[in-house]
């Protein structure tokens, strides 16, 4: 009987170990497959984050420069001269450019071709036609003529956009720099007047500063990054010799490509044993879509899976020949392992006790029953003992993890100041991209103010200045000083507004300040590292309501609140992110709401957590709304709460006292 009840107990154990062995396999498997998953779309991520923002670059400021030299061309302000400075100007101060230049069809720009016929110093052809290209040579930069631009092929930079008439990102291009033959590309812009096309303007990249970020980037260490043009062009990867030709279908057909164009990102396994994940890549503005191309050996995102599933699946059939083994003994040798447990429990040889109920009567019998009897009392006496010990060690236990508390504490604060400054630095780099369109402006002004004191200048000496192009002139160099007057304005409204954000949001005193105006600061500070999400920010808050608390606190929850929306909130372009505030019995409630995708339940029960983010491996922290939670509850007095629905929108609302309760900081 004993026998069979042996048999019986191994049969079913072994059978619960293998099931085990092969569930817990299994799921190791999966998990690691999806971990490698996770960090292809994370590099896919930052692969096409680069490209953006290589791209968006060049769009910005050849859409800058149209939109400059179309306003002093509308007004009949251009000149030659003025736009050939404003141009070698702003190649200067964008050394990560290779050439810039605008082009009129003839006659468009001044009516003035034939005087500048042969003037190929001012960046004419042989025609007088206005083709100016300034681009970097031997360090320096040079003016020549565009060529070629009325040829198929050698002129698409020109005759696409006179086509198409939007803006155009030319596909690569071989170009000669020096003695080095490297890949360009460019993004150009029609000049439009009165819905006729007169010309154009560009900027031209070189993308081998691209392709070295991009073959940086090594998925799970093993990986490769690839990137196609528009027009299946190689632009980057690992092969040299193979850039600039055009991808096969064997390589990505074209149902694949249609697939990864509709949707986020696509993946696939090729005949090679290569994952594939494929993701496409667009600036907003520009109607060309680029394809990046990860690709991570399959051998590589299972390795681990495999190990795991090994090193179970060897650990379950060792654990299984073990029990088998120790059945098969217990069946010889007759239950015999009782005494070991016996002399196991008993260590040696305490004396026993009748105190436990139940246990008294089971001492003194002579079978089995009576030894293990003997066992536990012997065991109870000496976990008496035990407890006393165990009091000391959870003690102990107890002030580590006191001590492991406080240190976190202070990294959270740590990392707190350190998101406070990365915050701050974004806000710099915004600041100074949106100083650069008025200076740019003023300068412009300036010089074209100088050509006209010049003319006036030529005129009074040669005794031939009339009283009408005196007061012309006059009234045109009035206009251009009120022009050269705003934009200076301007720039130090916008200084002004950084200095005193940036005083706030380093500090944490404590200061009177009307709230509408702390928002406005923050926000002429905020929206020009925004700009490329195309999102609307609608202050309602009105003048005049009056805070004595802390500015700096306050701006980094609307800087934090307005980035989490530009970030999270809108698909696409055309968002609104409304503020509104009131004032009741001594309290301010601050409303942020806005008209995006929301968020689900489950994501708002963790909102404010630290570390939590939805977009992992793609730039969040995961910081911003624990740290807007903490300012609300520690430094304002106050509180925040969120309430969103999918595809409705989300709200905070903020509520602390107008007059702070929290004492101030020193």
């Amino acid at each position: 009987m004993r026998t069979k009840i042996a048999l019986t107990a191994a049969a079913i154990t072994a059978l619960n170990v293998s099931t085990m062995v092969i569930l817990s396999a299994q799921n190791q498997y999966a998990a690691a497959q999806e971990n490698g998953y996770l960090a292809a779309d994370s590099a896919a991520a930052d692969a096409a984050q680069q490209v953006i923002l290589r791209l968006s670059g060049a769009y910005a400021t050849a859409l800058n420069n149209a939109n400059v030299i179309m306003g002093l061309h509308n007004k009949g302000l251009a000149t030659r001269t003025s736009v050939n400075a404003m141009l070698r100007k702003n190649l200067e101060d964008h050394p990560e450019f290779v050439g810039m230049y605008t082009g009129w069809e003839p006659n468009a720009f001044d009516n003035l071709d034939r005087k500048f016929k042969g003037n190929t110093d001012q960046g004419a052809t042989p025609s007088g036609q206005y083709m100016p290209y300034f681009q970097w040579d031997s360090g320096q930069v040079r003016l020549n003529a565009l060529v070629d631009f009325e040829k198929p092929g050698a002129g698409d930079y020109y005759q696409i956009p006179k086509r198409t008439l939007r803006p155009s990102l030319i596909d690569p291009y071989p170009y000669q720099i020096g003695d080095k033959q490297v890949l360009m590309s460019s993004v150009i812009l029609p000049l439009m007047s009165k819905g006729k096309f007169i010309g154009i303007c560009g900027v031209d990249i070189e993308l081998e500063r691209l392709q070295a970020e991009l073959s940086a980037i090594r998925p799970l260490k093993t990986g490769q990054v690839y990137l196609y043009a528009a027009s299946r062009q190689l632009v980057s990867g690992p092969e040299n010799s193979k850039l600039g030709s055009v991808v096969s279908t064997d390589e990505i057909s074209n149902e694949q490509w249609d697939m990864a164009t509709r949707s986020e990102d696509y993946r696939f396994q090729d005949d090679r044993g290569m994952s594939r994940f494929l993701q496409a890549v667009q600036v907003k503005g520009l109607d060309a879509i680029w394809m990046l191309d990860v690709r991570i050996p399959r051998s590589t995102i299972l390795e681990h899976a495999q190990q795991s599933r090994n090193v179970a699946i060897t650990a379950g059939l060792m654990f299984l020949l073990l029990d088998v083994t120790l059945i098969g003994w217990i069946v010889l040798r007759q239950l015999r392992p009782l005494y070991d447990i016996k002399a196991a429990i008993e260590g040696t040889g305490d004396a026993l006790s009748a105190n436990t109920p139940g246990l008294a009567r089971l001492l003194n019998r002579a079978d089995e029953i009576g030894m293990v009897a003997r066992s536990f009392e012997a065991l109870k006496l000496k976990l008496s003992d035990s407890f006393d010990t165990l009091e000391a060690n959870v003690h102990k236990r107890t002030q580590e993890l006191s001590n492991a508390l406080s240190n976190l504490k202070r990294t959270q604060n740590s990392l707190i100041e350190h998101e406070k400054l990365a915050a701050l630095g974004a806000m710099v780099a915004g600041v100074s991209h949106e100083l650069n369109t008025p200076i740019g402006n003023a300068l412009t002004i300036t010089t074209t103010l100088q050509a006209k004191i010049a003319e006036l200048e030529k005129a009074f000496e040669a005794n031939t200045l009339k009283r009408s192009t005196l007061a012309n002139s006059i009234s045109d160099l009035k206009e251009l000083l009120q022009l050269s007057v705003r934009s200076l304005i301007r720039s130090s409204e916008l200084i002004s507004d950084f200095k005193q954000v940036a005083r706030d949001q380093t500090s944490e005193h404590r200061r009177t300040f009307d709230l509408r105006g702390v928002i406005d600061e923050n926000l002429s500070t905020l929206m020009p590292g925004l700009g490329q999400y195309g999102m609307r920010v609608d202050n309602q808050v009105p003048d005049g309501i009056a805070c004595d608390s802390y500015p700096g606190p306050l701006g980094q929850i609307v800087n934090n609140i307005v980035q989490n929306a530009a970030f999270h909130a809108f698909k696409e372009a055309g968002g609104t992110l409304t503020i509104t505030s009131a004032l009741n019995d001594g309290e301010i409630t601050l409303v942020f709401h806005d008209n995006g995708v929301g968020m689900s339940p489950s994501v708002q029960n963790h909102i404010f957590e630290p570390f939590f983010t939805t977009r992992l491996g793609t730039g969040g922290s995961g910081l911003g709304l624990s740290i807007v939670k903490r300012i609300a509850t520690n430094i304002l007095g106050g509180n925040i709460t969120v309430s969103s629905k999918p595809d409705v929108g989300t709200r905070f609302e903020l509520t602390f006292p107008a007059v702070a309760t929290v004492p101030a900081l020193e």
